[in-house]
């Protein structure tokens, strides 16, 4: 699910925010973005488990145009997340977890 990307935005990522944004149902999720933040780019990835979703939205960010994953990104970002979860390895029925990034190029 994309929030918003810019594509006019050339460049690699220069710095980014990883984001656990918890476990929501679809129909309570208020979303997330790059407002009132110095980001000019975000994703949300979502799944079943807080690691389902975080490969959701590395997935999601790598479909966008403009990023290029051919170096270290993918490691870099990774690095800085921690898949363990205290809300519990599977999400309630009907809800799922959140994780978003935020990024500037």
């Amino acid at each position: 699910m994309v929030e918003y990307f810019d594509p006019d935005l050339p460049g690699p990522v220069t710095d980014f925010e990883v984001v656990n944004l918890g476990v929501h149902h679809p129909d309570y999720f208020q979303g997330f973005g790059v407002a009132f933040t110095s980001y000019s780019n975000c994703i949300t990835g979502i799944g079943g488990t807080l690691a389902e979703a975080f490969d959701d939205m590395l997935e999601c960010m790598a479909q966008c145009e403009g990023v290029d994953f051919s170096g270290d990104l993918e490691e870099r970002i990774k690095a800085t997340f921690d898949p363990e979860c205290p809300l519990g390895p599977v999400a309630p029925d009907g809800a799922y977890y959140h994780v978003g990034i935020r990024w500037n190029q």
